[in-house]
């Protein structure tokens, strides 16, 4: 669902209001983004703990675990419900240097902010599903709430209604996701029903700290995703905002798809965690390392190569495309793509705090410095910074992974170092016969990326551990 926002959104939008009214718009819901630091980390944090609790039959736990956190997330949304009026007081026109009346923008973030903090609490009563081992429910629900706001979304746009319309219908939307999801728990999952009988203010108090730790990653979302918009729609014009925002749009379609993956396996993560099975829990880190570089490196380099291609069939306009920004983008989707992957090993066993301090400390010095480097080069001066970030991230990441199994010595930077080579050789010869890409048509283009696909797989296959992936898969079937 959320792949369909991002494919019809885009388009319509620079249709009914131009690239002007788009790039205001991505500010808009830029400038909020800070504050889905407001769930505190909470629910992260409580719904592993909640996976934990029912796999170990302490459904006493789980529900006093499950009620306080909610009761948490409740009074948060309601104290900043109100909190938030201050926006109708600051000058935001002048400060996020936007030309739509100071009443609009106003009234948008207002209805945003509300968005966020109903999400807030959706996210922990949503999570209760795969908590219980019914993580496919949960994600059902998921994609009814995002088809929900999509589509509100989309008629919003199409009849051209203001900006503060648009948020409100994405606020309708959140409460009534919030609604549905509520009362399937209540009606489907009697045993682990929401209740406010359970509250525990012990409990409140030992799960605040572990799950400030996970707030981190809410703030590195925002200076990762948020913040260079802000800072790029003061320093230039609103088209090379669309072009950052939709290039990078672009390649994270790969890393939501190995995103399903991800979030298929960590309820599998927390449940070995919770069993002490180390040795299956190694084995699985090892086998989505594989899966995971074998389908980032194909996929991104495709992407790559098809971006002008798509860029016109998509946006009917091809001049979103800079070579240079979009091998940046490359390389800093396969970067991010295994730092993901790795990640979640972390996230699944509440062992995230090193790493929640780390990215928050690495994104701030990249923001603080993209300042100067934008305005020294532009776009791409900002996206080699962020390119340089992530390799930093992935590297202290995988030594962090290595503690974590102790030390194993089957967890190591070589898989790392062998993609590392392949990526600086398709560098080398994209940057020095670029031409040879583009020439000879749409068609011919089209042939080149298929035939490089194989290719670049048979090179996972041999070197990058997928051999092991596809003989453990047949083994299990």
């Amino acid at each position: 669902m959320q792949l369909l926002g991002q494919l019809a959104v885009p388009p319509l939008f620079l249709m009914k209001y131009g690239v002007l009214g788009y790039s205001e718009w991505l500010v808009l819901t830029a400038a909020i983004g800070f504050l889905s630091v407001l769930n505190f980390g909470l629910h992260t944090y409580v719904i592993n703990e909640l996976n934990v609790s029912y796999h170990q039959n302490d459904l006493k736990k789980f529900h006093e675990l499950q009620t306080t956190c909610l009761i948490l997330l409740t009074g948060i949304a309601v104290l900043f419900t109100v909190i938030a009026g201050v926006v109708f007081v600051l000058p935001l026109k002048i400060m996020l240097n936007l030309s739509a009346s100071e009443i609009n923008i106003s009234v948008t973030i207002y209805f945003l902010i509300l968005q966020l903090l109903v999400l807030n609490v959706l996210g922990l009563i949503n999570g209760g599903y795969r908590a219980t081992g019914k993580a496919f429910r949960g994600v059902m629900w998921s994609n009814v709430q995002k088809l929900i706001m999509v589509l509100s979304l989309i008629a919003g746009v199409l009849l051209a209604f203001p900006f503060y319309i648009l948020a409100i219908f994405q606020f309708a939307a959140v409460i009534l996701s919030l609604i549905i999801v509520s009362y399937d728990r209540k009606l489907n999952f009697t045993n682990v029903s929401i209740s406010f009988k359970y509250w525990n203010s012990a409990i409140a108090k030992n799960i605040i700290k572990p799950s400030l730790y996970f707030s981190l990653f809410t703030i590195n979302n925002f200076l990762l995703y948020q913040a260079p918009v802000l800072i790029l729609n003061y320093f230039v014009e609103p088209k090379l905002v669309v072009m950052f925002s939709v290039g990078r749009m672009i390649f994270s379609f790969i890393r939501q798809g190995l995103g399903l993956i991800y979030g298929a396996i960590e309820p599998e993560i927390t449940r070995l965690k919770g069993i002490g099975d180390w040795l299956q829990l190694k084995r699985l880190y090892k086998y989505t390392e594989s899966l995971t570089i074998s389908i980032a490196l194909p996929a991104n380099v495709a992407v790559l190569m098809l971006s002008p291609l798509l860029l016109r069939l998509w946006l009917k306009n091809a001049d979103y495309y800079n070579k240079w920004s979009y091998l940046f983008l490359m390389l800093i989707s396969v970067a991010m793509c295994l730092k993901e992957n790795k990640i979640y090993f972390q996230y699944a066993t509440n062992t995230h705090e090193r790493t929640g301090s780390v990215m928050f400390f690495s994104y701030l010095i990249m923001i603080l410095l993209s300042i100067y480097s934008i305005k020294a080069y532009g776009i791409n001066g900002f996206l080699f910074s962020w390119l340089i970030t992530e390799i930093f991230q992935l590297c202290v990441i995988l030594v962090f992974n290595t503690v974590l199994f102790n030390r194993a010595k089957d967890i190591s930077f070589s898989p790392i170092v062998i993609l590392g080579g392949i990526l600086g050789g398709f560098v080398l010869v994209f940057i020095n016969y670029y031409p040879w890409f583009y020439i000879g048509g749409d068609s011919l283009l089209i042939i080149k990326t298929i035939a490089m696909v194989p290719i670049l797989l048979l090179t996972a296959y041999f070197f990058l551990g997928l051999k092991q992936v596809l003989m453990e898969t047949r083994k299990r079937f």
